[in-house]
């Protein structure tokens, strides 16, 4: 009887051990959630937050939202193509079109009117993404490779995020570098706490004369895995079309609007020039990159 107490003894512990029933249990870090790069950058003193895997994209035939399979994965000239009847994907969208009916005359993604007013966010020109409901926001959509729920936690950053994140203090001093990835020029996002020893950038060449050509190698197995963004110029539509343009020009949304002159700020990218606050009309069509708390 003895003998059968103690095996008896023995496996209690082994199961305690297995299901962690300690007394002391070790505490881990959160990772980033679904969808999610696993690194953190700064968008004010207080707030992180991780970024989506790439840019947000859309088919009207499926209604389904997902982020793009790769971060220098663009639509193109398709985008000219947006229909509530088109079977293929976009990835550039007017400000606000979200495809909930927040009080906007245009809010489907794949609007493309002439009319600024029909974009105002809860119809009302002075309306940011994030005010009154919050659905203006793309970021209340359930996105099927982002948690696919509704109200997940995705979001668009405001201008003084977008601002802050570009001229954020990092304990290396780097925070962006231009490059090209797969073909792409964009701009790359260096997470906070990243290790100069990782891998070889221009510091934050204003100029843009420093293009960093990346071999396919090394943003796959080294700079994508150790948690750097990639922004590309995935380009801007014109409404019905005027004036678009693909692969030279990288024009992101911000969810903050300039209530005097009724334009929305945002991130203008064409190498050598960038302008986190560059101010853009609604109707316009552009790239949408979200965002996750990262408290």
């Amino acid at each position: 009887m003895r003998r059968n107490y103690t095996i008896a003894a023995f496996l209690m512990l082994v199961f305690v051990g297995i299901t962690g029933c300690q007394k002391n249990p070790v505490v881990t870090e959160p990772k980033a959630p679904e969808g999610a790069i696993n690194a953190v950058f700064s968008v004010s003193p207080e707030k992180k937050v991780y970024f989506s895997k790439g840019n947000l994209q859309y088919r009207a035939t499926t209604d389904v939202w997902r982020f793009a399979e790769h971060q220098y994965d663009t639509i193109g000239k398709a985008n000219l193509n947006k229909s509530p009847d088109y079977d293929g994907w976009i990835d550039l969208f007017a400000w606000g079109t979200s495809g909930y009916d927040h009080g906007a005359v245009c809010y489907q993604p794949w609007s493309m009117d002439e009319n600024e007013a029909n974009y105002w966010a809860y119809g009302d020109s002075h309306c940011n993404l994030y005010d009154k409901s919050g659905l203006a926001d793309w970021g209340c959509n359930a996105i099927s490779n982002g948690g696919n729920c509704e109200n997940f936690g995705w979001r668009t950053l405001t201008v003084d995020e977008w601002t802050f994140l570009i001229h954020r203090p990092t304990p290396s001093g780097i925070r962006w570098a231009w490059v090209k990835v797969f073909g792409v020029v964009g701009m790359a996002l260096l997470p906070d706490q990243w290790d100069t020893s990782t891998y070889s950038f221009p510091l934050n060449d204003p100029n843009g004369l420093h293009v960093s050509v990346i071999p396919d190698e090394d943003w796959t197995n080294v700079l994508e895995p150790a948690g750097v963004v990639f922004l590309p110029q995935a380009g801007y539509t014109g409404y019905i079309g005027y004036g678009s343009t693909f692969g030279n020009r990288g024009q992101y949304w911000s969810s903050s609007v300039d209530g005097h002159y009724d334009l929305v700020y945002s991130v203008y990218m064409f190498s050598p020039d960038f302008y986190f606050g560059d101010l853009i009309e609604k109707n316009k069509g552009c790239s949408v990159r979200l965002v996750y708390p990262a408290e």
